[in-house]
C-alpha cells in the first residue's frame, strides 16, 4: 500500500465499524418494533395494506404513530406513504 493511500484505508475501516454497528442497533429497534406492534390497537390497520409484510406494517405503525384521525381510511395512508396502487379513471 502507498503511503498516500494508507489515511484513506484507515476512514474506510472507521466507517465501515461505524456503519456495522448502526446496522445493528437498526436491527435491534425492529426487532423491538414488530415485538411490540401487535400489543397496539391501531396495527391491524397497517396490516391491512396491500403488500404490507410485518416489517412495513410495523414502520408505518412507527411513522405514523397515534395520530389515527389524520387519515379518514388505510387508501389515505397509502396515498401519503407513496405505495398506493394507480387510481384508474
Amino acid at each position: 500500500m502507498r503511503a498516500s493511500s494508507a489515511p484513506h484505508a484507515l476512514l474506510v475501516q472507521a466507517l465501515v465499524s461505524q456503519l456495522r454497528v448502526t446496522l445493528q442497533a437498526i436491527e435491534t429497534f425492529e426487532q423491538l418494533h414488530r415485538a411490540a406492534c401487535p400489543e397496539s390497537s391501531r396495527f391491524p390497520l397497517f396490516q391491512d395494506l396491500p403488500g404490507a409484510g410485518p416489517r412495513l406494517a410495523s414502520r408505518a405503525l412507527v411513522a405514523f404513530g397515534e395520530q389515527r384521525d389524520r387519515y379518514a381510511s388505510a387508501a389515505e395512508i397509502q396515498r401519503y406513504a407513496g405505495y398506493c396502487t394507480r387510481h384508474r379513471t
